[in-house]
């Protein structure tokens, strides 16, 4: 009896391969995403030290030159801000588009793995009854010849 072969052996191994392919470009752009937002939490801090300074210097009442550059600052801060928080919009909505992606092809690995226990069930059922076949005419023959 031959051994059971999956007619589509090769294009799962295909889809295999897409789905690690798709993990790792979900980490990759998961790396990303968590990149900038660290970048923007530290941008966060930034502007709150530039607020408690500016707030310790008019408390003092020094160098008003010292808080328009703080100011400055802040203004070209609230900039990038705004900048970065449009930059993790998009990485988010890549970073979930790529997770799409890759539940769609795990559920196709799925069902083709499901598949193929399907026919190798099959398989081993006709082996069943093609062995049961041969030893009934095994059986059969012998009885005849006694």
């Amino acid at each position: 009896m031959k051994k059971f072969k999956y007619r589509i052996e090769s294009y799962l191994k295909f889809v295999k391969y897409n789905r690690e392919s798709a993990l790792k470009e979900l980490k990759k752009a998961e790396r990303y995403r968590d990149s900038l937002v660290e970048k923007y939490e530290f941008m966060e801090s930034q502007m709150r030290e530039a607020y408690q300074m500016n707030s310790e210097i008019g408390q003092s009442g020094r160098n008003i030159h010292f808080i328009n550059d703080n100011n400055q600052f802040l203004v070209k801060l609230k900039v990038h801000m705004e900048n970065l928080s449009h930059e993790i919009a998009q990485a988010e909505q890549d970073y979930k588009a790529k997770y799409q992606a890759l539940v769609e092809l795990q559920l196709k690995v799925k069902k083709m793995e499901l598949h193929k226990e399907a026919e190798l069930e099959k398989f081993k059922a006709e082996y069943r009854k093609k062995s049961q076949k041969l030893t009934d005419e095994i059986n059969s023959t012998r009885k005849r010849g006694a």
